[in-house]
């Protein structure tokens, strides 16, 4: 059954791998931050045994294993380039990389899968173990994440086995476990920083469990905390100022005010209605039992959650290192319900209830997925514009090209930036003007605390955005001649009122395109 658990695993993880992929004319990348992974890369020097990405909003090690499996294809196959050191890059090579840095991503997804199967078969049984998997395998938030070459899945694969080498501990109590669970920390932590609050779980079990020598043991782990660190990233130590600098950086960008609507959103959209509210309820189960092996669960969670409370991101990929300890709490919980009322009719409903759960959300994941196979809103624009629009003549645009801009060719349609100037519209009247979601759903991202990251004055014409579309555009002559979209909502539970988490939305942003003098259509 894991086997086959581990294959639909792997199929979701590789359904719409492609999506995105930068192509002839164009250089585009539909994710923001798969543009700074590759840039990291091509800073580094490893002939000169410089791998410093100059870059530490992430810590690195991510970077490194990527960069290092990018290299070893680049030595056995003439399609991949390495990706260190500056250059242009053709495009399909550029693709074939960016493709390799993915296949990381669904790797470290799926071994995830398999890591909470041991997590769950070692502290409870075999059963949990496999609703754990099979609930994890599923999880749109998890399956759509794995599909990008970031760090936020490698940072939960390391969730996953700080739990196994915590029930070791618990059980154990060996000197051994606390070695490998405080490298695990501190290799979690040079994925992502908040890695570091796995500490708590391994102390949890440090406490719950039976063994001398405790103080020798702390220190143990807290000293292999600080070597895997350092060692997965070194320039924390060989760089401290422009460390300090980029982590001060990220911190700043990432003090949203609290927001349950927000934190409500981000586990809507990233679970679906059935999954969430079946974790829910596990968790509450998990609280009523409150055995051993619980807590070490629920330490990780409570304070997980009550921070990113406190701290509401827009970001779905932040709810993340959750993902894994909610799937094993899923099958912990089942497992309770089936125990405690073991006759027939009992288990075929339970059974029936978690069946029809992990169906909807397979669906939901399934349905994500094939908007990402399918044709991209952006390249559906691009393609209009180069079948529609006289060559020559200018493409209009709110802001400077983003991930979120259609690809249309600019050396055949010259793009004209106008933001909120009404006389450069009628100086250069560009024969059609393409605005998108990302810039007319702004001010809701504003509002979400990376305002205090925008500069006041360009906060003014993004507050501006939806009045210039719906008013200003009008009064120039610009009439609404097509709309490109996809629909990344939940199945049948879609129209929830909660609004879209701003990375759910980068598959499918709406695109709306206004010609001059157009009658509509």
């Amino acid at each position: 059954m894991l086997s086959g658990i581990l294959a639909l695993a792997l199929l979701l993880r590789l359904r719409g791998i492609t999506w995105g992929l930068p192509h002839d004319p164009y250089f585009t990348l539909y994710h923001p931050d798969e543009f700074m992974s590759l840039l990291c890369l091509s800073r580094m020097r490893p002939a000169l045994l410089d791998l410093n990405p100059r870059y530490f909003v992430n810590p690195t090690l991510y970077y490194y294993v990527a960069g290092a499996f990018l290299q070893l294809l680049s030595l056995v196959s003439d399609r991949f380039v390495s990706p260190f050191g500056p250059g242009k890059i053709p495009v399909e090579q550029l693709r074939c990389l960016l493709l390799g840095a993915r296949s990381v991503t669904v790797f470290m997804g799926a071994l995830t899968v398999f890591l909470i199967y041991e997590a769950g078969r070692k502290l409870y049984d075999r059963t949990a173990g496999l609703l754990a998997a099979l609930f994890l395998a599923v999880i749109p938030l998890h399956v759509v994440h794995s599909h990008y070459f970031t760090v936020n899945v490698a940072g939960a694969m390391w969730v996953a086995l700080v739990l196994v080498l915590a029930e070791r501990i618990w059980r154990s109590g060996s000197m051994w476990w606390y070695l490998l669970a405080g490298l695990a920390i501190g290799l979690a932590t040079a994925t992502k920083y908040l890695g570091l609050l796995l500490i708590i779980p391994v102390l949890t079990a440090h406490l719950l469990g039976r063994g001398g020598g405790r103080s020798l043991k702390v220190l143990l782990l807290l000293v292999a905390i600080a070597i895997a660190f350092v060692a997965g990233c070194p320039y924390s130590v060989l760089s401290p100022g422009q460390f300090g600098a980029d982590f001060y950086e990220m911190m700043r960008f990432n003090l949203f005010p609290p927001s349950l609507l927000r934190l409500l959103a981000s586990l809507y959209y990233g679970f679906g209605l059935p999954a969430l509210i079946l974790a829910f309820l596990c968790v509450v189960l998990l609280l009523v039992e409150r055995k051993k092996q619980d807590w070490i669960l629920l330490s990780f969670l409570i304070p997980f959650f009550l921070l990113s409370w406190y701290r509401a991101s827009h970001f779905t990929r932040h709810l993340l290192p959750a993902v894994p300890v909610l799937a094993l709490a899923v099958g912990r919980g089942v497992e309770i319900v089936w125990r405690r009322r073991p006759g027939r009719a009992w288990l075929t409903a339970i059974t029936l209830i978690c069946a029809l759960a992990v169906l909807y959300t397979a669906f939901y994941s399934w349905s994500y997925l094939s908007v990402m196979a399918g044709e991209d809103p952006r390249d559906e624009c691009g393609r209009w514009i180069a079948d529609n629009i006289e060559e020559g003549r200018g493409v209009g645009l709110f802001s400077p090209p983003w991930f979120f801009t259609p690809p249309f060719d600019t050396t055949v349609y010259p793009p004209v930036l106008i933001f909120r100037n009404m006389e450069g519209l009628d100086l250069h009247s560009p024969e059609c003007y393409v605005i998108t979601s990302f810039e007319y759903d702004w001010m809701s991202h504003i509002n979400s605390g990376a305002g205090m990251y925008i500069r006041d004055d360009f906060k003014q014409e993004l507050a501006d955005t939806k009045s210039f579309m719906e008013r200003d555009l009008p009064a120039a002559g610009y009439k609404l001649g097509a709309v490109f979209s996809s629909d990344v909502r939940p199945p049948i539970f879609g129209d929830c009122g909660l609004r879209i988490p701003h990375d759910w939305e980068y598959p499918a942003p709406e695109i709306k395109l206004f010609l001059k003098g157009n009658t509509g259509g």
